[in-house]
């Protein structure tokens, strides 16, 4: 059940302009795995009235999504905000795989990661922190990551862990990803302090 799939690409004078996906759409892949920061897909489209050239699609656009296997029942915690849905905003990375279908149909695809993954790489981390472990990635992560996230913002959520005893760090020019893995190798919960080392991941409906 996929109600939104739609591309937000920039038209004349800078201004967004939305192109749903429906009708060219073939195939739509989504991952998230627990050793990766961030979640990513991709999806196949067929072009056959020329909308690759006429955008154009230059491989920053961004996807707006919203998806769900129907038949699946969500449940929700007090420590989760879960949607019904797969809901977020996605910039689009790369266009891959194109080949002429038909004379005048081409199949590509387009992969894309969460926006989260693109302000990782333009921002750096150069700070000292004396507190909680915990209290640092916090701080991380509202001060580099934590941006309006639109329509869909008030599902994507974020959720920690607490951490035991006080340090003194100081993050020497890492991205925020670094810093927080950086962190999370050397975090003790302070709940289950013989469990296994921290995991800094995203889901589809739970944030990260």
């Amino acid at each position: 059940d996929i109600p939104v799939c739609k591309l937000l690409v920039t038209g004349p004078g800078g201004a967004m302009i939305e192109q749903p996906l429906g009708d060219a759409f073939v195939n739509l892949s989504l991952r998230e795995n627990i050793n990766e920061n961030t979640v990513s897909g991709s999806i196949t489209l067929i072009d056959n009235s020329g909308k690759m050239e006429f955008w154009p699609i230059v491989g920053e656009e961004k996807l707006e999504l919203q998806a769900m296997t129907k038949g699946i029942v969500v449940t929700q915690s007090d420590a989760t905000r879960k949607s019904d849905y797969i809901e977020n905003t996605f910039r689009v990375t790369s266009i891959t795989d194109i080949q002429r279908i038909k004379e005048r149909a081409i199949q590509f695809t387009l992969n894309f990661v969460t926006e989260e993954a693109i302000l990782n790489l333009k921002r750096r981390v150069q700070k000292s922190y004396n507190s909680t472990i915990s209290e640092m990635v916090d701080k991380i992560f509202m001060d580099y990551l934590e941006e309006n996230r639109g329509i869909f913002g008030r599902f994507h959520s974020y959720h920690r862990e607490d951490t035991v005893g006080v340090h003194s760090i100081a993050i020497p020019n890492m991205t925020p990803f670094q810093a927080i893995n950086f962190l999370g190798s050397r975090a003790v919960p302070a709940n289950y302090p013989n469990s296994s080392s921290y995991f800094f991941y995203e889901t589809f409906t739970d944030g990260f």
